[in-house]
């Protein structure tokens, strides 16, 4: 201790005279110094950071260790104090990519399971960062979030899912495969149709994993692996894993496959491709008024125009709820399949795709469905609305090309009260021969199928009604080849073709 100049080491007393004013000794001063010895002892202090540490008001911004002494009250060392400072930036990161175009995927979940647990979204990218040295874990990605949930799957995908499994036309990408199998079960197969189908007619949001039960939409595989057979990807790498890290690891990339897209329209950007509205096919219904309704029920016929080599067709009608309840499909010479989820809501989707992969035309004015309604109220020219609602408008030709599909209500309909009649499907398979019939009154008419030669094969007498009418004329096996088939007593003379 310090005092008066002198330095004392040990506790003492000092007596000391005080002069007065005029320099003479006037009294004594006993000063009493105490000395306390501090043991001075030692604490470390451990400071972690990905980034940067402030100690003491200075700024570290690399790994370092140094000491430093607190003191005591009276200012003497007390604390001897080493200080380590630890600067660790490791991390992991990597791309999220498309199979094709080269596009990024948004909005996807980045889960880290291990010696650390953390969970971050990426739009193209994502990184995992102020990573410990020696940890070790598993990456996995997962999306369920897209906005439009059919982005990517229409259709087509189901029309080329089908000729995979039917052996005409088999996926050339691993990744397409990856995504045809939406159910997780590790193959493609007719399931994996109906739930894509499920999907597009808006009865499931979103595709279920068989074996882990996990909601999703995308599945996604790690960049680097090499499949050993690309004509069968499962089961597939669909993670990145880690040991003893001790630097950051960069491109640790992600692949993603949006699961039942097959021919990789997907976009980002787009939610539905182009579509040529120059060639729409259109749809076309009669004036709903009181006069069609019949014992509490309504069939509304709905004709088609320039449906030309098409593969597949899907959209929305909405109808008033209030006034029309959905009661189911009548004639459905097509196979047209649908979604009522919202059909008390007043809107149901429609899907068709050939159940044989085949391409199908049919004449203008040819009958594909009939609406069948329940009048909840009297009817006053009610209105059929075709939209995207539920499943996206689209027509798709044997080209994969997108078509437009358009609905009209005929005021006048003199047109479809005229007689009328074709053969669909045609050519027919198995000599099974299906006509679809509109008649202005009950009436009977004769068909009569002939060959090239002029011989008749066939005669059969049928009892038409007013208004649509389905038959079937022959079951059984002909010949292949091209037939006449007549209507006595209905104008026209269709020529047809038996493929069997």
């Amino acid at each position: 201790m310090n005092y008066n100049g002198n330095v004392y080491n040990s506790s003492t007393i000092v007596y000391e005279s005080i002069k007065n004013i005029q320099g003479y000794d006037s009294a004594y001063h006993i000063v009493i110094i105490t000395v306390s010895n501090i043991v001075p002892t030692t604490k470390t202090i451990n400071l972690n950071s990905c980034d940067s540490v402030i100690y003491k008001n200075l700024v570290f911004k690399k790994t370092t260790s140094f000491s430093d002494t607190i003191r005591s009250i009276v200012g003497c060392d007390s604390i001897y104090v080493k200080v380590n400072i630890s600067i660790v930036n490791n991390s992991i990161s990597g791309g999220i990519y498309h199979p094709s175009k080269g596009y990024t995927i948004p909005n996807v979940s980045a889960l880290m399971i291990g010696s650390n647990t953390m969970n971050v979204i990426g739009t193209g990218n994502y990184s995992f960062n102020c990573l410990n040295t020696g940890l070790s874990g598993t990456i996995r990605l997962y999306k369920n979030n897209d906005v439009n949930k059919t982005n990517g799957v229409t259709a087509v995908d189901i029309a080329l899912t089908q000729g995979h499994i039917l052996g005409k036309n088999m996926f050339n990408s691993p990744y397409k495969l990856i995504g045809a199998d939406v159910n997780g079960d590790g193959k493609v197969t007719a399931l994996d149709i109906v739930y894509m189908k499920r999907l597009i007619l808006g009865i499931d949001s979103t595709f279920t994993n068989s074996t882990t039960k996990q909601t999703r939409l995308w599945a996604f595989v790690d960049s680097s692996y090499q499949f050993p057979d690309t004509t069968n990807p499962f089961p597939y790498k669909d993670s990145i894993s880690y040991t003893g890290l001790n630097a950051s690891k960069t491109n640790q990339t992600f692949i993603g496959c949006k699961l039942g897209d097959v021919n990789w329209d997907w976009n980002p950007a787009i939610a539905r491709p182009m579509i040529n509205s120059t060639n729409a096919v259109e749809l076309s219904y009669p004036s709903v008024g009181p006069d069609r309704a019949s014992d509490g029920y309504i069939h509304i016929p709905i004709r088609v125009k320039n449906f030309k080599e098409m593969l597949g067709m899907q959209f929305t009608i909405s109808f008033d709820p209030t006034v029309l309840q959905w009661q189911g499909l009548g004639n459905n010479p097509l196979g047209i399949e649908t979604g009522t989820n919202h059909a008390v809501e007043g809107s149901v989707s429609f899907l068709w795709v050939d159940s044989k992969n085949e391409i199908k035309s049919l004449e203008d004015g040819a009958l594909i469905m009939e609406l069948v309604f329940k009048t909840i109220k009297p009817l006053n020219n009610e209105t059929l609305d075709l939209n995207g609602s539920v499943t996206s408008i689209a027509t798709y030709d044997k080209d994969y090309g997108v078509h437009n599909v358009i609905m009209k209500r005929v005021e006048s309909v003199q047109h479809l009260q005229q007689e009328y009649w074709t053969v669909a499907p045609n050519p027919t398979k198995d000599g099974v021969i299906k006509v679809q019939m509109n008649l202005k009154d009950n009436k009977t008419v004769v068909f009569r199928l002939i060959d090239y030669t002029g011989r008749v094969l066939l005669v059969k007498q049928v009892e038409g009604v007013k208004g649509s009418n389905n038959i079937t004329l022959r079951k059984g096996s002909v010949l292949s080849g091209t037939y006449y088939l007549q209507a006595v007593g209905v104008e026209g003379v269709k020529q047809i073709l038996i493929d069997n």
